[in-house]
């Protein structure tokens, strides 16, 4: 697991980014992006609680079709916002990922 946080004017971007090698089970990725989203909150309220914007990411080398469809599923809870988990394809950019977030 990844984290990631940019700063912009404000903002706070953060990425928070599962690399799978082998299968995905979606209760793990689940359980592991909600525990760093909600450490990296922590952190950001401790320097000043900036506005954020989450980019809960995971990527796989394989997927098996029931996984895939059950982590298209989660609605992680951060700051009162659910927020979709996104599964770019290996070698996406992250401009790309970002732009098809937003």
């Amino acid at each position: 697991m990844t984290t990631s946080v940019f700063v912009e004017e404000d903002i706070a971007y953060i990425f928070i980014v599962e690399f799978k090698s082998r299968n995905a089970h979606s209760s793990e990725i689940e359980e592991k992006l909600f525990n760093c989203s909600k450490k990296a909150i922590e952190i950001l309220e401790s320097v000043g609680n900036p506005l954020s914007r989450f980019y809960p990411i995971v990527m796989a080398r394989t997927w098996r079709p029931i996984e895939h469809r059950k982590i298209k599923e989660i609605k992680l809870p951060i700051r009162g916002r659910n927020h979709n988990v996104m599964r770019p394809k290996s070698g996406d950019s992250l401009s790309n990922i970002v732009a098809r977030f937003e």
